[in-house]
């Protein structure tokens, strides 16, 4: 689907109405007559109870569209902050109980509890008890057999019967729609406990990619939605438990600046132990959807300027839906700056507001403002943030953890979001699957460093894998969830513990090229389990040297299951070599290495051809010339490199008579012969004595001048000859009359 529909539809997915739960909004028309701030209780709780108590009914509806957790008894889910921890001090858990609210969670700092409207303002009548709010439930840090268990080699491990067995994986989340489905169908085979299926299938579809990669380990799903709820599970359940790794892809705002503290980080601390390892998610804010700085207003206007001059960050809303919006700044965990928040529409000569958060901070309340904006008109929006009272802060920044595009003003670095801030979780990018052997991380992927400077994340591992529940799983969550597979197997392979395995694999990452450390965007680099060292004969579509029966080189795959299978009989090469055993060489070719054939050159003639190395014939070698009146060798002349042409004739002399030399039919020059004279001599040595002359009369009489040459002799006999002739007529005639 495009991109804008698919994220859509990823928010919807992926439990964005218990987030929406989670945070403060005050939507613009819809505060109630004589509503006011209360300096211990948020501004939403309060705008509910003043509602609550002029229109009951118009209560719930308007619960349900801002975020209020209400029961069917009425009773509101309510967090309650204090100094003290209520772990260690019953009495003030009773102090809930005498209010006749119900206690849910215990947290180490904060109790959850379920309270009327009428019980809440009781409960802010306690000294003890300093701030009350909804809880901040964590957001799925997701955009909703994994293709990227092969990418790590973790195939390879399965291979040699290492599954993570014996290994236990706590999977920490707030949604587990989908967890009793993917059970039967064999997606999920070893987990233990049964969380409630609701919300989003977010920590449903973690699980799954756990549990391909390590099988044989057991999947616990811990379902959270408040830190309280963190807190109680840390302290009594996962502190005494063989639980090695906890997965956490989650992320969770309003508790931190980014600095490693709060009480997410600090409920990191407490459960990794000496051997544990916490695997977390960096996020996904990256690619628009964080702002951070210091705090500027050039003007004195009070506006916080997000860039010179612009006291307003632009965001678009294609499509009607929700947008969270979460103000924070570097003042936890209590605060006397006091910040407002406000969404408004963009105008052509106005931003008009739509909604706001004006809760009150003087002293004792968290640096936090955030709302849930159910945007109805489609168009841009902007977020602004005016300072109301109190020192100046200084780090100040802007979230919208579950918005798909992108705001005007963005930062890329620095946008972690707890627990990957916390310095005891081992933090993890998301890295896309179709291009993992790069290792470049994929644009959304929180970047480094901490607040306080640290180098975050410490590894990537793949992202945008199918899962049975989820069709198509990305970001740092689906990564996250290889990483504490991975760590599962490497525990079965080598022995270690938890804490040890993680170390190793960060030592086996494969760094992004041209990058110094830190690298702020994949830390060791990309997950890549050590596969030599699993035992196995061979890895998986591996290519291995075999030998046939008859001596011959060849090659077999490695299979699925890490066996090596059949040597394949090669193709036969021209080579001289009979590669494919059946006792012949070089069959199937033009010729073999070596031979030579005859072959007709383009001028006529039969010349030589030769088989090359690659077994084909090469080009005809015409013969060398000889001396038979043809272009032998076809370079368009006739005998050449020979004496003569069969038949020519030269002048020469012999014995002071000039002669001539005639060329034989071997094209060499015969011996020279004289010219026959008159001097009663047989000059040119054929047995007669002045033959052919031009005067055959007696010696005597015989001029002695020598005749030019033999031509020359012919042509004086023919005159002759014709002159005897011309006689014997005259005579005839004479006789006749």
């Amino acid at each position: 689907m495009p991109m804008r529909s698919r994220l859509v539809a990823e928010i919807a997915a992926l439990g964005f109405t218990v987030a929406a739960a989670a945070l403060p909004t005050v939507a613009a028309g819809q505060s109630p007559a004589g509503w006011v701030e209360h300096p211990k209780i948020s501004s939403r709780i309060s705008q509910f109870v003043a509602i609550h108590r002029e229109q009951p009914q118009q209560a719930r509806c308007w619960a349900a569209t801002n975020g209020i957790d209400l029961d069917v008894h009425g009773r509101v889910l309510v967090e309650v902050r204090m100094a003290a921890n209520p772990q260690s001090e019953p009495a003030l858990s009773a102090k809930v109980h005498a209010t006749g609210a119900a206690l849910i969670h215990r947290g180490s700092d904060r109790l959850d509890v379920r309270a009327t409207p009428q019980q809440i303002a009781q409960l802010a009548t306690h000294t003890e008890f300093t701030w009350l709010g909804s809880p901040l439930a964590p957001i799925a840090l997701s955009q909703t057999f994994s293709a990227g268990c092969k990418a790590i080699g973790a195939d390879v491990f399965h291979c040699a019967a290492k599954t993570g067995s014996g290994v236990k994986i706590a999977v920490v989340d707030s949604n587990f729609d989908k967890w009793a489905s993917a059970i039967a169908t064999g997606d999920l085979p070893n987990t233990e406990g049964a969380p409630p299926n609701i919300g989003s299938a977010h920590g449903t579809a973690c699980a799954e990619v756990i549990a391909d990669l390590a099988p044989g380990a057991t999947v616990i799903p811990v379902a959270v939605n408040s830190v309280a709820a963190l807190q109680a599970w840390v302290a009594q359940t996962l502190a005494g438990s063989s639980i090695a790794i906890v997965h956490s892809a989650v992320g969770w705002f309003g508790e931190s600046f980014g600095d490693g503290k709060g009480a997410v980080c600090q409920a990191v601390s407490a459960g990794v132990g000496a051997s544990r390892v916490w695997v977390a998610a960096a996020g996904n804010m990256a690619a628009g959807k964080l702002w951070t700085d210091l705090w500027r207003d050039d003007n004195k206007d009070g506006w916080l300027e997000f860039a010179p001059g612009a006291a307003s960050n632009e965001f678009e809303m294609p499509v009607a839906g929700p947008v969270q919006v979460i103000l924070d700044w570097d003042a936890y965990p209590t605060t006397a700056t006091d910040l407002d928040l406000q969404v408004c529409r963009v105008l052509p000569k106005d931003c008009s507001p739509v909604a706001v958060s004006t809760g009150i901070q003087d002293g004792s309340q968290p640096p936090v403002e955030a709302l849930i904006v159910q945007v109805s008109v489609t168009g841009v929006y902007a977020v602004r943030v005016k300072h109301k009272s109190g020192p100046m802060p200084t780090g100040v920044r802007v979230q919208l953890p579950n918005y798909y595009g992108m705001l005007q003003h963005y930062r890329t670095d620095h946008t972690l979001v707890d627990p990957a801030n916390c310095a005891e979780a081992l933090v993890i990018a998301a890295i896309a699957v179709d291009g993992y052997g790069n290792g470049l991380p994929e644009a959304a992927s929180s970047q480094g460093p901490t607040a306080d400077g640290r180098p975050k994340p410490d590894i990537g591992a793949p992202s945008g894998v199918a899962t049975s529940v989820v069709d198509y799983f990305e970001g740092t969550s689906a990564a996250a969830a290889h990483v504490s597979g991975a760590v599962a197997l490497w525990m079965s392979q080598s022995g270690l513990d938890a804490k040890q395995a993680a170390a190793q694999l960060l030592l086996a990452a494969v760094p992004r090229p041209a990058t110094t450390a830190p690298d702020l965007l994949s830390g060791a680099g990309r997950l890549n389990l050590p596969v030599a060292k699993a035992g196995v004969p061979c890895l998986p579509g591996e290519l291995l040297t075999c030998s046939l029966a008859c001596g011959s080189k060849s090659t077999a795959l490695c299979d699925a299951n890490c066996h090596i299978g059949q040597c394949f009989v090669p193709f036969e090469t021209c080579d001289s070599t009979d590669e494919n055993c059946n006792g012949q060489t070089d069959e199937g070719f033009a010729c073999k290495i070596g031979a030579q054939g005859p072959c007709y050159t383009p001028c006529g003639t039969t010349g030589i051809h030769q088989c090359t190395k690659a077994c084909a014939w090469a080009g005809c070698v015409p013969p060398a010339e000889v001396c038979n009146g043809s272009d032998d060798n076809c370079d368009g002349h006739i005998d050449e490199g020979f004496s003569c042409t069969p038949g020519a004739e030269q002048a020469c002399s012999v014995g002071g008579l000039e002669g001539f030399a005639r060329c034989s039919s071997a094209c060499a020059w015969q011996a020279c012969v004289a010219n026959e004279v008159c001097n009663g001599k047989d000059d040119n040595g054929d047995g007669l004595v002045d033959e052919e002359l031009a005067c055959p009369v007696p010696q005597a009489k015989c001029s002695a001048t020598p005749v030019a040459g033999s031509r020359s002799r012919w042509l004086v006999l023919l005159i002759m000859a014709a002159l005897a002739v011309g006689t014997v007529s005259l005579r005839r005639v004479r006789d006749a009359h």
